[in-house]
């Protein structure tokens, strides 16, 4: 069965089940970025539960100490952490645990999932990606995460979103739970 992108998010927006979907993941299905933004520094990978559920996501890192990472991606699917924060883990039980963020980059993550695959939709949020100074991962063909290095640009392009959403071709959240 196929569930949609943002099920049970809460800043979710009008998602259309029929338009949107992924497939159901196992734990040795781990969701995966190929074209990590900060691959260059990058020289670790972590592998973060996706909520409460048994889904995984693999974020690119650049060890900064033994327990300290600092994140090269931007999350598709993970909550409450963004491109350029540091994370923290301990090893317990001979495996790694993340406890969390340790130090906010300030960077703040959005989502957005195509529900139309026109073109034109597409050439809309690339161009505001682009005039905003953003820089953007792609999922797939219909899912990509957007970083805003600041407070001002995150604002400016949640503005825009919530501006052009009701024209439709897409639907949108941002990366925190809160």
């Amino acid at each position: 069965m196929a569930s949609k992108y943002f099920e049970g998010r809460r800043r979710a927006h009008n998602l259309n089940k029929r338009q949107v979907r992924r497939e159901q993941s196992t734990l040795s299905d781990i969701k995966i970025h190929r074209h990590p933004i900060w691959r260059n520094i990058a020289n670790y990978r972590l592998v973060m539960k996706i909520d409460d559920s048994e889904e995984l996501e693999e974020l690119w890192a650049k060890q900064r100490s033994d327990e300290l990472f600092e994140i090269c991606c931007i999350p598709f699917f993970v909550y409450d952490v963004n491109l350029g924060d540091l994370i923290k883990i301990v090893s317990h039980e001979g495996k790694n645990l993340v406890l969390g963020v340790t130090k906010p980059s300030g960077h703040h993550t959005f989502r957005i999932a195509l529900t139309s695959l026109a073109p034109i939709v597409k050439q809309q949020i690339e161009k505001a990606i682009a005039d905003f100074g953003c820089q953007s991962e792609w999922f797939d063909e219909r899912l990509i995460s957007i970083d805003a290095p600041d407070d001002e640009t995150a604002n400016n392009l949640a503005h825009w979103l919530e501006t052009n959403h009701p024209r439709g071709g897409f639907d949108y959240e941002t990366g925190r739970t809160e």
